[in-house]
Order: C-alpha cells, then sequence, then structure tokens
C-alpha cells in the first residue's frame, strides 16, 4: 500500500515512479504483479543461484520479523516474538539467502512465531537439494546459528561450514 501510494500523483517529492518508470500503479495492479512474481519465485530464485552461487562459497543468511501494523489476513501471521518490545502483535518471519557480496538469491517465509533458530534446517534444504551445492560456508549471527543449530544441523552436513559473528570454523 505504501508502494501505491509512493507512486500516486500527489506524492510529488519522490522519484520513484521515475526510477521505476512506471507512471502510476493501484493497489490491484501492484498485488498482481506480487502475485507474478510468487508464481515464478522458484524459477527466478534458480536463475539467481546459479549465477551467483557455486560450491565453496560464502552463503548469508538472516531472519527477519515483519509485524503486521493492521488487521490481515495473512496466514503465516502469528503472535511472534518481536525484538521491539511490542507485545501480542502478528508477525510473519521470513529468511534470506544471500550471496557473500550480499546479493539476494532467495527468501522463504515462515510463521511469525518461528524462532529464526529453527529456519536454519530449511534454508540448508535449499541450499543442498534445490541449489545443489555440496560445499558452501553458511554465515549467520548468534541468534541463527545457536549451539543446538550447529550441532543439530551444521555440523552433521559433510562439506558445510560455518561462520557466526567472529567465530569461524572450517573444517577443510
Amino acid at each position: 500500500l505504501a508502494t501505491a501510494r509512493e507512486l500516486g500523483e500527489w506524492s510529488g517529492a519522490t522519484t520513484l515512479a521515475e526510477l521505476l518508470e512506471v507512471e502510476s500503479a493501484g493497489e490491484d495492479e501492484l498485488y498482481a504483479a506480487l502475485d507474478w512474481l510468487r508464481s515464478r519465485q522458484n524459477s527466478i530464485e534458480q536463475a539467481l543461484a546459479r549465477k551467483h552461487l557455486a560450491n565453496g562459497v560464502l552463503v548469508l543468511y538472516d531472519g527477519h520479523l515483519h509485524l503486521f501494523r493492521r488487521a490481515h489476513t495473512c496466514p503465516l501471521a502469528k503472535r511472534g516474538h518481536s525484538r521491539d518490545g511490542k507485545k501480542d502483535k502478528l508477525t510473519i518471519m521470513f529468511g534470506l539467502l544471500c550471496t557473500g557480496e550480499g546479493i539476494p538469491v532467495a527468501v522463504e517465509f515462515f510463521e511469525g512465531n518461528t524462532k529464526d533458530s529453527l529456519t536454519v534446517a530449511a534454508q540448508i534444504r535449499t541450499i543442498r537439494e534445490r541449489f545443489q551445492l555440496d560445499r558452501v560456508v553458511f554465515v549467520g549471527d548468534r541468534g541463527i546459528l545457536t549451539e543446538a543449530r550447529l550441532r543439530e544441523n551444521i555440523c552433521p552436513v559433510e562439506g558445510l561450514d560455518w561462520i557466526r559473528s567472529s567465530e569461524i570454523n572450517i573444517t577443510h
């Protein structure tokens, strides 16, 4: 909705419409574009992975909670672990895989009451099964690469090394 507002003529001070070379776009058009992207997400992510990922690369991962400020119908929205101190708010969790240079490659959405660290197994499956990478260095912060995640999801996987905050563990 904010994007639709920013593309509107009344916003005047913004250059978003110019940058995107879009005269205007209403909410319905933007939602249709998101639906189009969603239907092609897998093929887009596969193409990005082929172009930007290879065995032996760094794969950066981070999770983020999105807080809903208004009523909505998102099936993933749950009362989550809001980091800004707002309790009883609906959130969704999303995880973003990027190249070592920070180029986004894949995004996955989780229920809002999912802890960051519990999304690691899904990301490893994406790296290993969907993107067919046998050897990568998985990079995450302490909230994602907890001792339990390292023990259960990272260390048992052949060819999967890790970097957490200031720690580095390269086994090969």
